[in-house]
């Protein structure tokens, strides 16, 4: 199999084409009705699972065993946006979700719980892009793209730091209904593929609850 891996991505690596590959390799017909429904925008999770399940490396991408701060080297600037350096932590998080869900989907004993894992590696995968595209556009343009949610995020927190004490009060009483609605939401687990949105939504919310708290010495 690592062979016929090899030749398709010497042949280009076209998506289709990857996606019978992971379903000759044993890949569940959920999962590949998933990846079916966009092959294009799957391509890039689509070659990076098939190049770690069969352990190919792909010549013109190999880098030798560089450091995520060696890729991206203003990380060790002082100046650099606060922002990116959050989000190094959500990157981290986001590639051990992506590879512990990814190794448990092969551990699936029905198809709901076959659903759950795709839908997560996905989710995990797409958090894990989002990430690197804001690095990349930074170290590219030496300007913030800004798509991540984070900062719109940050930006509010700035905000909150000249505001009077009655409007903070408002607002943390806000931020702490809003968490509470969003937690109630997970845990009906009614509506998985939103999981991943309110999961984000929800840790930037208790991020500017948490500063809010600190501005009224409520720590």
């Amino acid at each position: 199999m690592k062979s016929k891996i090899e030749g398709w991505l010497s042949a280009g690596g076209q998506p289709e084409a990857g996606i019978s590959l992971l379903e000759e390799g044993g890949s569940s017909g959920f999962f590949i009705r998933i990846l079916r429904a966009d092959p294009k925008g799957n391509s890039g999770f689509i070659r990076r699972l098939l190049c770690f399940r069969y352990q190919v490396i792909e010549d013109a991408r190999q880098r030798a065993s560089r450091t995520i701060r060696e890729d991206f080297p203003f990380l060790n600037d002082p100046g650099c946006p606060i922002e990116l350096k959050a989000l190094i932590t959500d990157k981290f998080s986001s590639f051990y979700a992506y590879r512990g869900f990814h190794r448990q989907l092969f551990d699936c004993t029905s198809l709901t719980e076959c659903a759950d894992k795709a839908r997560k590696i996905l989710s995990s995968y797409k958090e894990n892009r989002m990430i690197y595209t804001e690095l990349e556009y930074y170290r590219d343009h030496k300007q913030i793209l800004g798509i991540h949610p984070v900062f719109a995020s940050f930006s509010r927190i700035r905000g909150y730091r000249s505001m009077d004490v009655k409007d903070l009060v408002k607002k943390q009483q806000k931020l702490k209904h809003n968490i509470w609605r969003i937690q109630s939401e997970l845990q009906k687990g009614d509506k998985p593929h939103l999981d991943a949105e309110r999961k984000m939504s929800l840790d930037n919310k208790q991020a500017e609850l948490a500063e809010i708290n600190r501005i009224l010495g409520d720590e």
